[in-house]
């Protein structure tokens, strides 16, 4: 089953256990790929909350954000932008990293679960 599959680097299940049922394959796959987007989303998630929130307390304000709220509103919104990028690049440097560490604890998995499973 495994030899059919193109290798790629969402393919998280190692070739010992290519005799497990497809949906193991599809499950172990996807909780993998959840695994290497997680990090990704933990930035970009509360960043756009501070850009979203700061946008919306100067709507709120209306008329009356100007001088110190608007600029603190703008800085709040620049620097969250500012934060984000740099953190996204960081993490996409460090991302072979936590890559390996995914791909150990789904081997690790499939040694514990799934292979009495096999025998």
């Amino acid at each position: 089953m495994q030899s059919n599959r193109p290798q790629s680097r969402l393919n998280f299940i190692d070739p010992a256990y290519a005799e497990i049922p497809w949906y193991f394959h599809w499950l172990l796959n996807t909780l993998g790929a959840i695994g290497l987007a997680g990090p990704y989303l933990t930035v970009l998630v509360p960043c756009f909350a501070a850009v979203w929130g700061a946008e919306q307390l100067q709507l709120l304000f209306g008329s009356a954000a100007y001088g110190a709220v608007s600029a603190l509103m703008s800085m709040i919104r620049t620097g969250a932008t500012i934060l984000g990028i740099e953190m996204l690049f960081t993490m996409y440097w460090t991302r072979h990293e936590w890559e390996e560490v995914v791909r150990r604890i789904i081997h690790e998995a499939c040694e514990e679960f799934l292979q009495p499973w096999l025998r």
